[in-house]
């Protein structure tokens, strides 16, 4: 909750002082909670487009383009639009949070992306190959947890949906020292 609370803190600041480019952070965010703890996906949905709009307006949207899309096109887009729409904004998140070192960013952005191409139909063997390199890019940052406990599973969901075998999706060995692992 005090995320919510630094969201509202960050619009009523913008409302007294004038907005920056920085409130449209707190716009997305407080869009976010709204859905999340509110459920009021109509009044979400309102304020996802007014961040749009004012991420359309900055001199600096591709530097906030990340948190942005990780708040709306996880959580709020897809309420009111097809699940198919947000894979792209989802992918271009991913490729600016990661291209300027959000490696926290880009794998939300990635793991969402992940999860609207399966919802949405993508082809199965495409969708492994976005897995696999997303795994071979997030595990030499140390993401483990991510590679392993969210990837692995749902690349071995996709194997068994084409019927192969489960397989490991990236190697520990090839991150981690041997020592490190025994």
């Amino acid at each position: 909750l005090v995320g919510a609370y630094v969201a509202c803190r960050m619009i009523d600041l913008s409302i007294n002082f004038g907005h920056c480019d920085e409130s449209v952070i707190g716009v997305s965010t407080f869009a976010s909670y709204l859905v999340t703890f509110l459920r009021d996906v109509d009044e979400a949905y309102s304020w996802g487009r007014l961040a749009l709009d004012f991420l359309a307006k900055s001199p600096d949207a591709n530097s906030m383009i990340p948190a942005v899309y990780t708040a709306l096109h996880c959580n709020v887009q897809l309420w009111k639009e097809p699940l198919q729409s947000t894979i792209d904004p989802l992918l271009r998140g991913y490729r600016l949070a990661y291209c300027s070192g959000d490696i926290i960013n880009a794998v939300w952005n990635s793991f969402f992306y992940i999860r609207a191409m399966i919802f949405s139909g993508e082809a199965i063997d495409v969708t492994i190959k976005e897995v696999e390199g997303f795994a071979s890019i997030f595990a030499p940052h140390k993401q483990l947890v991510f590679t392993q406990s969210i990837l692995t599973p749902v690349y071995n969901m996709l194997r068994h949906l084409k019927g192969f075998d489960e397989q490991p999706l990236f190697p520990l060995s090839k991150v981690i020292s041997s020592e490190v692992l025994l």
